[in-house]
């Protein structure tokens, strides 16, 4: 389908079957709103996204940062109607149906991207990925310690914990080293215990990693120097 974004007269009415859905977990996904005239409008590009199904949150933010790009739309990241239409094509994949038939939508953020709130923007189930994923484009082996969980996982702990603090983000170092010690690329999944704030644990490593930003740039330190830092508590994960 071709890209388009939902009016607001289009993003009320998602948020009112959002809103409905937790007393009426049967309804049918408003896809009309994708086309309908007044509840969505054309972009000025040609691009289109399918309707895939993505394994991880990494293959939808690389997949959604590739047809973005080569869009060329402007301000892509501000733009909530394309990201509400977004989330609304690809609903049955965030809030998937029950054995039942039951949906459980959980908080609106998930859905409904709040750009200017820093502590919670990253909690949308497509923004959130794709702006880390953005950070990350040309690096992008490192980030399934963040990003390998499945679509509807929108506050998994080692995303939680580095998407919380910006200055870790942005720091290449950092982020590989948890890639390193959190994740399992033959499993492709995290270390079981890597999310807790046991011995080890990521929370552990943001500590610690908070801890020696005080005295060093942390910018400045390679992947290796960081491990080689480490204490004796990270090495099970090794």
């Amino acid at each position: 389908m071709k890209l388009r974004q939902l009016t607001k007269q289009g993003i009320a009415k998602f948020e009112g079957y959002v809103t409905t859905l937790r007393e009426q977990p049967k309804m049918p996904i408003p896809t009309e709103l994708l086309t309908q005239p007044g509840d969505s409008e054309a972009l000025p590009t040609s691009s289109e996204v399918e309707a895939i199904i993505f394994a991880t949150r990494l293959d939808a933010a690389a997949y959604l940062y590739a047809v973005l790009t080569q869009s060329g739309l402007k301000d892509i990241e501000y733009n909530t109607g394309l990201w509400t239409w977004l989330t609304l094509f690809y609903f049955d994949q965030l809030c998937p149906a029950d054995g039942n038939g039951h949906r459980k939508p959980g908080e609106p953020a998930r859905y409904f991207p709040r750009f200017t709130d820093a502590r919670r923007y990253h909690r949308h189930l497509l923004f959130g990925p794709y702006a880390v994923y953005r950070l990350y484009h040309t690096d992008t082996e490192i980030l399934p310690v963040l990003l390998s969980a499945a679509m509807t996982v929108a506050r998994g702990m080692t995303y939680q914990l580095f998407v919380g603090n910006n200055e870790l983000l942005v720091c290449r170092s950092a982020v590989s080293v948890a890639n390193r010690l959190y994740y399992d690329p033959v499993g492709k999944k995290l270390k079981r215990g890597s999310g807790s704030d046991s011995p080890g644990g990521c929370r552990r490593l943001i500590d610690f990693l908070q801890q020696i930003n005080v005295t060093y740039d942390l910018q400045s330190l390679s992947e290796e120097t960081l491990i080689s830092m480490l204490p004796k508590e990270f090495k099970t994960y090794l």
